[in-house]
Parts: structure tokens; C-alpha cells; sequence
């Protein structure tokens, strides 16, 4: 998966949309839940699917691919609004803002497995998604389309 992690950065970003990069993260989000799903079976079902690691190598590759463009598009956005008068100091904290919201779910979920069977645990955590989905995907939205001074940093 390597090779795909170099490559999509770089075939993506010729096609990279200035402003567009919260609807493109909304496919991406569509994307990640079709891959929990599947994931979600092909755990299930791994001693009943007979051609398994082909259905494995498959759902690895399509979860590559959304993710590193994903990577590429919340780069791109928080590259469009740092505020360049404090140097990389904001475009590092909205990167590391990031990987704290993307990180503390895995390391509750296999907390929660411990006292969450875990069919109940991929119930959870889809409904949260959908319910995350509709509660604030138009707040995102809408985010984008402000101008950069919105993301400025007046009081340095």
C-alpha cells in the first residue's frame, strides 16, 4: 500500500479544487463508511469467504485510496486558511488539531471492546458516524466558503 500512499498525493493533487475541499471530504466520509461495512463483514465471514485475501487486498487498497486523498484534501484546507503572519506555528496546529479528532476513536473503541461485545461496538459506531454525518456536515460546509480573514489570528 506503500506505492499507492506516494502516488494518489500526487496524481490527486492536479486536480485539487481550491475551495471545494469540505465536499470532497464528504464523499471521502461517505467512502469510509461503505469501509466499515465491508470491513465489518470480512471480519465476520473471513472462514466463510473462500477467496478472502483477495476480498482483504481490495478493501486495504480502497481504504489507502480515500485516505490518502483525504489526507491531501484537510492539508490542502489547512494550508488555504493558516494564517501566514505566524509562520508554519498555525498550520501545525491545525494539523495536529486533526490527528487528535482522527486518533481518539480507535483508541476508544478497543477500550470499549473490553466491555462492548463487538457487534454492538460497530452498531455504535456507525450510528455516531451517521448521526455525526447530519448534525455537522453543513457546518463544515460552510466553513469553506468563508474568506481567510475568518481564520486569521487578530489578537498576536
Amino acid at each position: 500500500m506503500t506505492p499507492i500512499g506516494l502516488i494518489v498525493p500526487l496524481v490527486f493533487g492536479k486536480y485539487y479544487k481550491a475551495g471545494k475541499e469540505l465536499s470532497v471530504w464528504r464523499v471521502i466520509f461517505i467512502c469510509k463508511m461503505v469501509d466499515y461495512v465491508s470491513s465489518y463483514i470480512l471480519v465476520k465471514n473471513y472462514h466463510q469467504i473462500s477467496s478472502f485475501s483477495i476480498f482483504y487486498a481490495f478493501n486495504a487498497l480502497y481504504s489507502s485510496l480515500y485516505t490518502n486523498v483525504g489526507f491531501v484534501n484537510m492539508g490542502a484546507f489547512s494550508n488555504r486558511i493558516s494564517d501566514s503572519s505566524n509562520g508554519g506555528t498555525f498550520l501545525t496546529f491545525l494539523a495536529s488539531c486533526s490527528n487528535l479528532g482522527s486518533l481518539w476513536g480507535s483508541s476508544l473503541s478497543l477500550f470499549a471492546l473490553t466491555y462492548i461485545p463487538y457487534d454492538y461496538l460497530v452498531i455504535l459506531g456507525f450510528l455516531y458516524s451517521i448521526i455525526f454525518y447530519f448534525l455537522y456536515f453543513k457546518k463544515l460546509l460552510h466553513l469553506q466558503h468563508l474568506p481567510k480573514k475568518s481564520f486569521t489570528l487578530d489578537f498576536i
